[in-house]
Parts: C-alpha cells; structure tokens; sequence
C-alpha cells in the first residue's frame, strides 16, 4: 500500500522501478517477490550491513487477482469538510 500526494510521479516511481524492475539498486535479474514476480527470477537479494544475503528457488507464492487506486481526499479538502 502506498500514500502518494502525486500519483502519476510517485505511485509509478514505486510499481515500475521499485517493484517490477530487475535492475534496481545493486539487483540483478532479480524483481520484488512479492510483487514484481517475474517467471524468469526465482531469488531474491536482501541487503544488509554485513553484506547482502541471496535466497535462491523462492517458490511463487502471491497471485495477483486484481488493483485499484483509492483516493483520499486532501488536507484542503478535510479542512473544508471539517467547518
């Protein structure tokens, strides 16, 4: 789930390169397991302060049935509400 003031700037930001590239921040081949399941990725990189550990033949474990977007409304707009 994810708050953004600027939906096209921030909520793409966020799907595109954060979850569903391969090649983000040091990755390499790898998307988000969660959501950015790709057939050809089966591990997952988890950086830490030691050095980054690699999990390998992680199993498909999320289907993805459907989205939407929910907006709510801006603090204008509660403020206006709220008089």
């Amino acid at each position: 789930m994810c708050l953004n003031a600027d939906i096209d700037r921030q909520f793409k930001f966020v799907q595109q390169t954060w979850c569903m590239a391969t090649q983000f921040h040091g990755l390499d081949n790898e998307a988000d397991p969660m959501l950015g399941r790709n057939n050809r990725s089966t591990a997952m990189t988890i950086p830490t302060p030691n050095g980054p550990i690699r999990i390998e033949q992680l199993e498909k474990f999320v289907t993805v049935r459907g989205g939407a977007y929910f907006f709510l409304p801006s603090r204008r707009a509660l403020q206006w509400l709220s008089r």
